[in-house]
């Protein structure tokens, strides 16, 4: 399970989409007409969420990302200077538009405003009514006072870029090559994090294991997956916990996890196998894999359930009732994001 919010999300028989709202954890209950189905582009063999979002991989091993409606627009402001070149009777010849600072790599995802606007708040420094700043020179100092020694005069332009899919499942576009077999995220509470300070985390078809770089809460979708080397080992499945850590279990059945994981590196600085009571037999391996605050929760192919790192008690379970109707295989819960995975039948 994980919460989205005070949503429930899950897969049904057929791998739609299902979200239960309003859940109330803490009365351990939720209205039986709550749940709802979820459009989404493609058939999603996995679904994970954090507070903010919720990912998914599909059947063509693409990931999706669902970012949660809010009151405000997601989006960042851009920036560009504009150049002209003085001429002798104050006459001003356009020379050209400088790129951007801070324009980044767009998804279709992504709407930009047609019309650049006159920004006047140049940090530090004043301009002229329009906007304009003048010099004698391009590597001279820029001020707000035209004189007869200037050839040289800029303004600053702005424009809004607006995250166009809240509320929809969108594809993640920038690694057509690559494909995913499992995605997790969490980080939800580390020190000094805010809701988009969070770990996300994926298994791409070789058994590789890809770090989710640049998520912000003016970039959901983040930049760019990059790979982290993992020496000797091949990774079938992945969790990652509220203060995200990240445990794995790998195709030869045994558990690594992540260290290092701190707010200042999401990414951690190193691996470490970790022994866990599990019975060494050759029939006997951990298959599934689950974080929580506190502990870490395995299932093993004979289908027990065991804590594999301390023995704590299971205090956050609860059973959710669905329609009869909607035969969930997987549900995704979330309470400050404690992992588990339930199967109902």
């Amino acid at each position: 399970m994980r919460k989205f919010g005070s949503d429930i999300w899950g897969l049904d028989t057929s791998h739609h989409v299902w979200r239960c709202k309003g859940f109330d954890y803490n009365l351990r209950k939720n209205n039986y007409e709550n749940w709802e189905k979820v459009s989404s582009p493609s058939l999603f063999s996995n679904i994970e969420a954090s507070r903010t979002c919720v990912w998914a991989v599909d059947f063509d091993h693409y990931i999706h990302l669902y970012v949660k409606t809010c009151d405000s627009k997601i989006g960042f402001q851009e920036y560009c200077f504009e150049y002209e070149k003085g001429y002798f009777g104050g006459k001003w010849k356009k020379m050209h538009k400088e790129e951007s600072s801070t324009a980044r790599q767009l998804s279709k995802h992504w709407t930009k405003d047609s019309v650049w606007r006159i920004d006047r708040n140049v940090s530090g420094t004043t301009t002229d009514p329009d906007g304009w700043q003048y010099a004698a020179g391009m590597n001279s100092t820029f001020t707000d006072t035209n004189s007869a020694s200037c050839f040289v005069r800029r303004r600053r332009l702005a424009r809004y870029n607006t995250y166009n899919k809240m509320g929809k499942f969108a594809q993640l576009e920038d690694s057509p090559t690559t494909k995913f077999l499992d995605v997790a995220a969490g980080g939800n509470l580390l020190p000094r994090s805010n809701d988009w300070a969070i770990c996300v985390w994926a298994i791409s078809k070789d058994c590789s294991v890809h770090f989710r770089e640049g998520i912000s809460s003016i970039n959901p979708e983040g930049d760019r997956w990059v790979e982290v080397c993992m020496p000797d080992f091949r990774v079938s499945r992945i969790a990652v916990g509220s203060r995200g850590q990240l445990w794995c279990i790998t195709t030869a059945g045994e558990i690594v996890t992540r260290l290092g994981v701190d707010n200042d590196n999401l990414m951690g600085t190193s691996w470490a196998q970790v022994n866990v009571r599990v019975e060494r037999l050759e029939s006997i391996y951990p298959v599934w894999i689950s974080v929580t605050a506190n502990s870490v929760w395995m299932v093993d192919s004979r289908n027990r359930v065991s804590d594999g790192v301390c023995d704590l008690l299971v205090l956050n379970c609860c059973r959710v009732r669905v329609p009869s109707k909607c035969v969930l295989t997987f549900i995704v819960f979330n309470r400050g994001h404690s992992n588990s995975r339930t199967f109902e039948s």
